[in-house]
């Protein structure tokens, strides 16, 4: 009879036990998401901010090509024709 109802009390405290570690799981999936949730608000900023740096870096690249220099001062030797060609 003793070990019938020692038995039954550690299944008891087993059971709670599991279900306390089931509860600590969810609130930690729980603070997990409320974490993710915070951060992804903050993600697009973050690649706006990667983006024009990267556009940035890209204009520097160009700047110091000789190609790409050789195009803008054809680009604004046009532009210069094409005002005294309006001012005729």
């Amino acid at each position: 009879m003793k070990k019938r109802f020692l038995i039954l009390v550690v299944l008891a405290l087993a059971a709670c036990s599991r279900e306390q570690t089931q509860q600590v799981k969810q609130k930690a999936v729980n603070a997990k998401q409320r974490v993710a949730d915070a951060l992804d608000v903050e993600a697009p900023i973050e690649r706006k901010q990667a983006a024009a740096a990267q556009a940035a870096q890209d204009r520097e690249k160009e700047r110091f090509d000789q190609q790409w220099r050789a195009l803008q001062s054809f680009r604004e030797q046009q532009a210069v024709q094409a005002a005294q060609q309006q001012a005729a």
